[in-house]
């Protein structure tokens, strides 16, 4: 039901609702206070309790596009929209409330405020009284986000619509920022009186102080502040004021070396780290060098023990049989053959990609998405931060059962030796040249690799079979006619790329999903990191979990048929026979 105008409704609205407007500014406040107190029974008409709902339901409220920006808006209104029109009758309910004697205040500046955005009156004589009349609350209302609102409403209106009123609000918003230092606790406030007034006025001239007052007060601000954030935005306001080149390039430089001074000079080796990582990334940001090669060196130079790691650790226990199910099928196997085609022909290490991930869905993350983190390396150095927790999850999910899927692997090769003794090397050779096609560069440095692991040299194994499944992955993208190699450009010499790279192009050929993921789990960063801790020099020693993971990893590429020139083109093109396992002899009685 619309509502529709009748004399004397602005006396009545006036005489429900002025002594609720006397005793509260915020409108919400006034709106809660008139529902305890029984102030709408004096509107008997419920179209005019609408009229009156829908003025109060006005709210100030940054603007999304420009913080120093405020605008009158209603609770979950459309910033690009803006406020819907008035009817007719209502505007002529609010033009009647102007005309009202004793109008209080907070009351007349959201008529008033509400006909200048929805331009029914935006004549330069309305706009003069919204913005004298926001001032006034600004010098009278105790609470300081209502002063702010105030305030920064009347500037966004003078820098609008290109005032004459702009001077004297600059100076306000000036004097409100000085007067914040002592009387607010957190900088907030303050700084956004700065951030309205950091930009060059649009009618006014800059008074000859005001820089050298705004220097002063971002100064005040972060000697009293020492948060990331806070630090953050002075260094803003600063290079925003600043009139040359010089001056933003020395702001900049002072941003980056009071973050760099926090890290030196903090006792906890961690946020140490943590800061010295920042500035690291606030100098590559300003792109100076001297200062990101300084903070580089500090979080070298940090202790690795100190940085206060706490190390949970819990145990639980599985049937035997989990582990040993796969151990049993090696053991009824007829020939070591037929065991290591079993081996080569398993799943994904990491499981089916798509059920992970329906399995990491259903984990409630919740508030974790609002909290930021970052993973340390093998290094001790920071190696990238957190995205979504849900993609943290399913992170640790696959590396759970990459762990597990490590240490059956482990447990089939060792079960091969067992059962029918360490095979011969050139055997083989034979075997997977003769069954799979394997590729002669490939397949002697795997026999090779299973070699060492079977003569209990793990380390050594890992070593040949990590570069091993980059030199295979590397060959059979060459095969499929791939433009790998880069050309030379600049002082970089021509050159193979790394292994992710292989492991983009593999997943853009089609290759299997659980298998994409498989090897960036195991060898890229992010996952265990194999291949670069190896390429790098940070891990030379592997356990046998490790080893039998990558020769699995390498088995993959080993077990396909590419450039062989060991077989003819009809033995390549025989399908291959899965091996069968054979039925156990029973002893029994026999009745004649």
């Amino acid at each position: 039901m619309g509502y529709t105008y009748s004399k004397g409704d602005e006396r009545a609205l006036i005489a429900g609702l002025g002594s609720l407007f006397e005793a509260h500014v915020d409108p919400l406040d006034v709106q809660i206070a008139a529902h305890e107190k029984g102030a709408w029974r004096c509107l008997v008409r419920p179209d005019l309790q609408a009229a009156g709902n829908r003025l109060l339901r006005l709210e100030l409220d940054e603007d999304g596009r420009s913080a120093s920006n405020v605008i009158l808006t209603e609770p979950g209104g459309s910033e690009d929209v803006g406020l819907p029109r008035p009817t007719a009758d209502e505007e002529m309910l609010w033009k009647s409330i102007l005309l009202a004697p004793d109008v209080p205040v907070a009351l007349e500046v959201l008529a008033r405020d509400l006909l200048l955005t929805t331009r029914l009156d935006a004549t330069p004589a309305n706009a003069r009284t919204v913005v004298a009349l926001y001032r006034t609350v600004a010098q009278v209302d105790d609470d300081s986000l209502h002063v702010t609102l105030a305030i920064l409403r009347a500037n966004t209106i003078v820098r609008q619509r290109k005032m004459a009123e702009e001077g004297v609000i600059r100076d306000e918003l000036l004097s409100f920022a000085e007067r914040a230092l002592t009387t607010q606790v957190f900088p907030g406030i303050t700084l956004r009186y700065v951030g309205a007034i950091v930009d060059a006025p649009r009618v006014a001239v800059r008074r000859v102080d005001e820089l050298s007052r705004l220097r002063a007060v971002l100064e005040a601000v972060e000697s009293q502040h020492r948060d990331l954030s806070t630090l953050g935005w002075v260094a803003r306001y600063r290079v925003a004021v600043a009139v040359d080149d010089e001056e933003r390039e020395k702001a900049r430089r002072r941003h980056v070396q009071t973050i760099l001074d926090l890290s030196i000079g903090d006792d906890s080796s961690l946020r140490a780290m943590i800061w010295a990582e920042m500035a690291a990334g606030l100098a590559v940001e300003y792109g100076i060098q001297e200062l990101h090669d300084a903070a580089v060196v500090r979080m070298q130079q940090l202790s690795r023990t100190d940085l206060g790691w706490n190390r949970k650790s819990f145990s639980f226990s599985l049937p035997s049989a989990v582990l040993r199910q796969r151990v049993r099928w090696t053991l009824r196997l007829s020939s070591w053959e037929q065991a290591l085609a079993a081996f080569l022909a398993g799943g994904s290490p990491t499981g089916d990609a798509e059920r992970n991930r329906r399995l990491a869905s259903l984990r409630r993350t919740g508030i974790l998405d609002l909290i930021g983190g970052r993973s340390f390396g093998g290094h001790q150095l920071p190696e990238r931060t957190h995205g979504p927790a849900i993609g943290e999850h399913l992170r640790r999910l696959e590396q759970g059962i990459l762990g597990a899927a490590a240490s059956q692997l482990q447990l089939d090769l060792t079960a091969l030796a067992e059962r029918f003794g360490r095979p011969d090397e050139k055997q083989v050779v034979a075997f997977l040249t003769t069954v799979y096609g394997a590729s002669d560069t490939l397949v002697q440095p795997y026999a090779e690799a299973l070699d060492l692991f079977w003569r209990g040299d793990a380390s050594s194994a890992a070593r040949l079979a990590i570069p091993l499944i980059e030199a295979s992955s590397r060959e059979l993208l060459l095969l499929m006619d791939e433009p790998l190699y880069r050309m030379e450009r600049g002082a970089s010499p021509g050159r193979f790329p790394a292994m992710d790279f292989y492991i983009d192009k593999l997943e853009e050929l089609g290759m299997d999903p659980d298998w994409v993921i498989a090897l960036r789990s195991s060898l890229l960063s992010g996952g265990l990191n194999l291949r670069n801790r190896l390429a790098h020099g940070f891990q030379l020693q592997f356990s046998l979990n490790e080893a039998a993971l990558v020769l699995r990893l390498a088995g993959l590429f080993v077990a396909m048929p590419v450039g062989s020139t060991a077989i003819d083109d009809e033995r390549i093109g025989t399908p291959l026979q899965l091996p069968r396992c054979q039925v156990r002899r029973r002893l029994g009685w026999v009745w004649r």
